[in-house]
């Protein structure tokens, strides 16, 4: 538009046209019509310019008119998907699921599978609106009712396998019987075929298009809710692979993203659920994320591409259990997790609370900061990813010590409340948070090691407390008050806590 103002040169014209084609190559599109046009004149709108006579393409009307516009613009399947909304039960003779249709049609007697638990079963009765039929379509909503009980929640995403046959069939009785074995002889390979014609898998990886609209910047390792159509499952961002600049569509490498980025990175879902590239299916291929705390929304995006590494890893099943460990030590595993400034106290606190447990007859294992970047976390440093990761790790190996019963103390700064967070999701009920707040001032006369002198002088970055923040925890399961309570008082009122004083 405006060509006006740029006295309608044609060189203008094609440059910016150039610019719009490069910026497109970042997209999925249908079709692009770039055409030049003056809506203080008139020229190009409704009827070919004279002035701009360099051009011979329609006029702007025209164009619009003989668009597709209306129709969707993505792959279209006839297997019929749905994502289910609602199950609605308002009595023991009725159970219906409800949603709408995303893609194909159904009818009674089709055979519907589950995802992602895989589980089959036939369609009994259908309902659009509130009226009986005997099919329904694509963008209906719908109530559909099934032929016996299986495990279906809200979430899940009914996929059909084998249409219904029809009354009308020719085939005779040798050949219905012989394509029945044949289905059975085929087991898998029937949902394998529908689900690959549907273009839907069963993942917990996925490469996105992302655009972060959270004031608070993405870093790689946190947790966040995910939300594809109906499904909502907790999701961690494990890499950011770049950038994309919205001007220009170069890729630009970058670990994060702040408000208005667009990037694409690689999601881990804490549960594998069913899911479509976008470009075969909107409802399945289009999502949310929301922040685990403020339930904001953090971002909106597109799944590019569905990872498959999680599929063929399973949780292996031991024949000594937990509990079974705790009997024989005695005692009920916990992860004691003591946050506060550096300097605080934690870990004089944490190793005369270890010493009193040790002394009881209870079985611990002290991890502490500094020790564990000597080993574990030797290749990460103090970013804002490096922090959160560090965290993550460190939950990861209290959990598995809990499994083999034991009582383990974890002193860490650990300063954003996000990542106590996570790593209490990781522990569960077993999760203790230790507060130990000590003043700002009092840490820094401390300062045993002199971190914060070389904080103060800027030869350490991210320094938490100086250079970095500290998010007290709200509430703790147990707060100490130092320089107020004594080391002794400290570990004591941990025990007094746990019931072992």
């Amino acid at each position: 538009n405006k060509m006006d103002l740029v006295g309608y040169d044609k060189q203008v014209f094609d440059r910016i046209r150039r610019d719009i084609r490069a910026l497109m190559s970042e997209f999925e599109y249908e079709e692009v019509t770039i055409l030049p046009v003056s809506a203080t004149n008139g020229d190009n709108v409704t009827e070919p310019s004279k002035t701009m006579y360099w051009y011979q393409g329609r006029p702007l009307l025209s164009v619009l008119e003989r668009s597709n516009a209306g129709r969707e613009s993505h792959a279209e399947t006839d297997i019929f998907t749905m994502s289910v909304q609602r199950v609605c039960r308002p009595d023991h003779t009725f159970r219906g699921f409800q949603g709408q249709i995303s893609t194909g049609s159904v009818g009674i007697g089709d055979t519907l599978m589950v995802l992602p638990g895989m589980q089959q079963a036939g369609v009994s009765d259908i309902y659009v609106t509130d009226k009986k039929s005997d099919t329904a379509q694509a963008g209906e909503p719908v109530t559909i009712c099934l032929d016996r009980e299986i495990d279906v929640s809200r979430g899940n995403v009914l996929l059909c396998i084998e249409k219904a046959k029809k009354q009308d069939d020719t085939q005779n009785t040798e050949a219905v019987q012989a394509s029945e074995e044949q289905k059975a002889d085929k087991g898998n390979d029937a949902q394998a075929e529908a689900m690959a014609r549907s273009g839907i898998a069963v993942t917990d990886t996925f490469d996105v298009t992302l655009l972060w609209m959270d004031e608070n910047p993405l870093v790689c390792g946190r947790n966040y809710h995910l939300q594809i159509a109906s499904t909502l499952v907790p999701v961690t961002v494990t890499r950011v692979h770049y950038a994309i600049d919205v001007n220009t569509g170069e890729h630009v490498q970058q670990d994060g993203a702040v408000c208005n980025d667009l990037v694409y990175c690689r999601l881990h879902a804490g549960s594998p659920i069913a899911a479509a590239l976008f470009e075969r299916n909107r409802d399945l291929g289009g999502f949310i994320m929301v922040d685990r705390v403020s339930h904001a929304t953090s971002a909106c995006g597109t799944l590019q591409k569905l990872l498959a590494q999680g599929s063929n890893i399973f949780w292996q099943e031991l024949d000594i259990s937990r509990d079974m460990r705790e009997n024989a030590l005695g005692q009920k595993a916990k992860t004691i997790w003591f946050t506060g400034l550096s300097g605080s106290g934690k870990s004089t606190v944490a190793n005369l609370l270890e010493k009193k447990l040790h002394a009881k007859g209870m079985h611990t294992m002290l991890l502490d900061g500094d020790n564990i970047r000597m080993g574990l976390c030797k290749d990460l440093g103090f970013s804002d990813s490096d922090r959160v990761e560090n965290i993550r790790r460190i939950a990861e190996v209290a959990h598995l010590m809990n499994d083999a019963g034991l009582i383990v103390l974890c002193s860490f700064i650990s300063p954003m409340s996000r990542d106590r967070n996570n790593a209490r999701t990781i522990m569960g009920d077993d999760f203790v948070e230790v507060f130990v707040d000590t003043p700002l001032e009092e840490c820094e006369k401390r300062d045993v090691k002199g971190l914060y002198k070389k904080a103060r002088a800027g030869k350490i970055t991210n320094f938490t407390g100086i250079s970095s923040p500290f998010e007290a925890p709200e509430s703790p399961e147990v707060h100490l008050k130092t320089p107020d309570q004594s080391p002794e008082e400290c570990a004591d009122a941990i025990l007094k806590f746990l019931g072992l004083s």
